[in-house]
């Protein structure tokens, strides 16, 4: 599989001050790569150094074989697609005009939504499962259909690349299992390079091809799940105890030790 996101070196922050340091990732087409880590770890700076939020002060960002520095933000918008965090929609949209959103990056200035524009819309409600939903208006769904329609927005954009930014952090249960499933099936069928920031470490071992795993601003491990959930990595990264068990199909479970456990543990 061709990599289409790579990091190579690369030192990330704001100002003066290093978030990540000499970072080696690499995301390719058709695998869904989870990023796990404590708080300030970095993870949203990893997302933002992928969309020239944040440059580089060493090290190079490569998207589909070129420097992401090359790429002005049109042509970028039309190579990466970021999912973000669900939230209240501010204004009144429909569901159809949120997603048409999408197609901004491929309009010509001031010009309107065409027929391709709307077929486009309309399959990426198809393809997350929410194609009754186009004339709803956002604010009306649920936390989960909602988030839906921003998966489908960012499909709209017709990338190759997609990045989501904790997309299940407001989420219940069954809706974060779907926003994960979904990821999944979409890196699969579409051929996406699919990058997923997330705490949800047992949904990421259950859904994600890989895991890298920040800490104190580096990379602290990296490969299959079985790889990176490990109790002594995962303890020294969040700094708690941790068990790890093993589910029927062989994916890590992660279970956190309570503090009177870790303490009768002590003894």
């Amino acid at each position: 599989m061709t990599a289409a996101l790579r990091f190579e070196g690369a030192t990330l922050g704001y100002g003066p001050c290093p978030v990540l340091r000499a970072v080696d990732l690499a995301v390719r087409e058709g695998e869904l790569v989870g990023v796990l880590g404590p708080n300030g770890s970095g993870k949203t700076t990893l997302v933002r150094g992928a969309t020239r939020v944040v440059e580089p002060a060493e090290g190079a960002v490569t998207l589909l074989g070129r420097p992401l520095g090359l790429y002005d933000r049109r042509e970028l918008a039309r190579s990466v697609a970021v999912v973000p965090q669900e939230g209240t929609p501010l204004f009144p949209f429909t569901v159809l005009e949120t997603v048409l959103m999408g197609r901004a990056p491929w309009l010509r200035p001031f010009a309107f939504e065409g027929e391709e524009d709307l077929r486009a819309a309309r399959e990426a409600l198809a393809a997350v499962g929410a194609a009754d939903l186009a004339l709803r208006d956002l604010a009306e769904l649920s936390g989960g259909e909602r988030q839906r329609v921003v998966v489908a927005r960012a499909l709209a954009q017709g990338t190759r690349v997609l990045l989501a930014d904790e997309p299940t952090a407001h989420l219940d249960l069954r809706h974060g299992v779907a926003i994960f499933s979904l990821l999944r099936r979409l890196s699969r069928e579409r051929g996406l390079a699919a990058l997923v920031v997330t705490h949800d470490v047992n949904l990421a071992a259950i859904h994600c091809d890989r895991l890298v795993l920040l800490s104190r601003g580096a990379v602290a491990a990296e490969g299959t799940p079985r790889e990176v959930l490990r109790a002594d990595l995962l303890a020294e990264a969040y700094g708690t105890p941790v068990h790890v068990q093993e589910r029927p199909d062989g994916s890590p479970f992660v279970v956190p030790v309570g503090i009177a456990d870790a303490e009768r543990g002590a003894r």
